[in-house]
């Protein structure tokens, strides 16, 4: 019986947008101060009309009972049908249908607080995007039901002829291992590129910046993931440098045409007749490979009005090894033809070297810049905390609660100091984990095995290390009353800086690692050459032991 319920909530729907659009027409100018109200809820109604006539016309023309979604459409409309009934009510109550015989007595007053029409049509937007998407799933499964077993050796052809890059896609073998996002960490990030998937005005592109080690992968595999729940991902493609096919854009495009015939079978049939007219389409340019496998079978596919969209993930476009493919691959994706009627989105990642620059440059700014370099400090050091806190590898982790954490100045390692003692140095490129400890000792692991790679000896507990700038040394101070300095590649120790006379509790390189600064409780400040481990000079004042030395942003 939920055929017979889609199909009244879809009539009552219809009809209560007819009347509450007369209702609304009678306040057009007359109420200036609600134009902004006004124009929002008669679009949204119009896009409510057009996605009600679309479900009815599928309804009459098909058997319901080979609809997959019905029951699907059947809340959602029923959840549009429950807003406008209660715009029905506000306007009733308001007085607005008593006065249409007689106008001119009438004084007009908007009904609707501050943000009610806002929140409003956003529910009644959400609706129809979900309705969009439960109707294309419908027309999809009903076009491969006229001949199922003709459309899968069609999609077997398709997929035959195309040669594909291997691994590329995020829910590969390849990337099956790689790390998503903790639920906690990246909140605003993952929000904002919801938000711009979500908008129909945004830019076709969104390009994730950042440097090395800022998590630009592990944020292109969490959205992935995401939209993949949501069946708005098309496709994806993590390009690896120096990793066959993955290195390069020669399988860029039939890969994602591969994809897209999986996800989208509506499409299948216009993918085919592209390549029946072209065999060696594979062969062509890649933009003519982009416009004749994706652009053209999407544009032929029959869409709904407002329709969510279909979002591609290119991860790492700058270790591709052309850099006039990239340039090209920039232009494409910021294209004004993917934007109209298409809705196709492209969420990319990459650091700004020199082709991305010089790409972005030729699209008159026709995307959407998030970048990673500029999240405040104290979001990142919050998400390292959530993240170490619950991190829970076979390696040994943080015995307590974590009190401080830090990036290197490349940003490839993180330290973490806590209430167990130790301090301990963490790969952000999840390959190298070194842990200091109070056993004396600091240790070198892989993260992919477990085996202890190597082992730093010290003569008592660690309390402190930090990176230089460079990020090519570590400093560390220990309760020896001893400062160390060590290759931070190969672990090897470089100088043991001797002169303090008690424990040594704090390190900092200067903001040009030429000189080491160490708190003592032998309350003096040691300022130590790096190069040569020779001390500069005593500090001396304080009265009590000495915890922590200056910042290295103020010396």
């Amino acid at each position: 019986m939920a055929e017979l319920g889609v199909a009244a909530s879809v009539i009552a729907v219809i009809q209560l947008t007819s009347q509450i659009v007369l209702l609304l027409g009678q306040y057009g100018n007359r109420v200036k101060s609600a134009r902004d109200d006004i124009s929002r809820l008669h679009n949204q109604l119009h896009s409510v009309a057009e996605i009600s006539k679309a479900a009815q016309q599928l309804l009459e023309e098909q058997n319901n009972e080979r609809l997959k979604t019905s029951h699907k459409l059947h809340v959602h409309f029923r959840d549009i049908q429950a807003r406008l009934q209660e715009l029905e009510r506000e306007f009733n109550r308001s007085g607005t249908q008593t006065a249409i015989g007689r106008i001119r007595y009438h004084a007009f007053t908007w009904p609707f607080k501050a943000g009610k029409i806002e929140k409003l049509t956003g529910d009644l937007e959400r609706c129809t995007q979900a309705i969009s998407t439960a109707l294309q799933i419908d027309q999809a499964n009903l076009l491969l039901q006229l001949d199922s077993n003709t459309s899968l050796l069609d999609q077997n052809i398709i997929v035959g002829n195309l040669q594909v890059a291997e691994g590329a896609g995020f829910d590969s073998h390849a990337e099956a291992h790689n790390p998503t996002c903790h639920p906690q960490t990246r909140v605003d990030i993952l929000q904002k590129i919801s938000q711009w998937s979500e908008d129909f005005r945004a830019d076709p592109m969104l390009l994730l910046s950042g440097k090395a080690g800022t998590g630009k992968s592990t944020i292109a595999r969490t959205a992935a993931r995401s939209f993949a729940t949501l069946g708005i991902l098309t496709a994806s493609f993590f390009f690896r440098r120096g990793e066959g096919d993955r290195g390069k854009a020669l399988r860029l495009v039939t890969t994602i045409t591969t994809q897209l015939v999986e996800n989208q079978p509506a499409l299948v049939p216009y993918v085919k007749d592209a390549v029946r007219m072209d065999p060696r389409i594979t062969q062509k340019s890649i933009r003519e490979q982009f416009n004749k496998l994706i652009l053209d079978p999407l544009s032929k596919a029959h869409t709904v009005e407002n329709q969510p969209s279909l979002i591609i993930v290119v991860d790492a476009l700058d270790e591709c090894n052309d850099e006039d493919d990239i340039k090209l691959l920039i232009e494409l994706f910021c294209s004004p033809r993917t934007t109209r009627n298409l809705r196709l989105r492209f969420l990319t990642t990459s650091r700004l070297e020199l082709p991305i620059r010089l790409g972005l440059n030729t699209v008159n700014g026709a995307y959407r810049d998030l970048t990673l370099d500029e999240v405040p400090s104290h979001v990142i050091k919050n998400d390292i905390k959530i993240f170490l806190d619950q991190y829970e590898l076979t390696l040994d982790r943080h015995k307590d609660s974590v009190t401080s954490v830090n990036f290197s100045h490349d940003s490839n390692f993180i330290l973490s100091g806590s209430k167990d003692r130790m301090v301990r140095i963490w790969s952000a490129r999840s390959e190298l984990v070194a842990s200091a400890s109070d056993d004396q000792t600091a240790r070198i692991w892989s993260t992919a095995t477990g085996e202890l790679r190597r082992i730093l000896q010290h003569s008592d507990v660690v309390l402190s290390a930090v990176f230089s700038h460079d990020s090519k040394l570590v400093v560390s101070a220990s309760n020896d009353s001893l400062v160390r300095i060590w290759s931070a590649d190969t672990g090897e120790l470089q100088k043991v800086l001797e002169g303090h006379q008690d424990t040594v509790n704090s390190v900092a390189f200067s903001h040009n690692s030429e000189l080491i600064a160490s708190a003592s409780d032998d309350k003096t400040i040691r300022i130590w050459s790096t190069s040569t481990g020779e001390p500069q000079r005593i500090l001396n004042g304080h009265n009590s032991l000495v915890t922590s030395t200056l910042d290295s942003r103020y010396w």
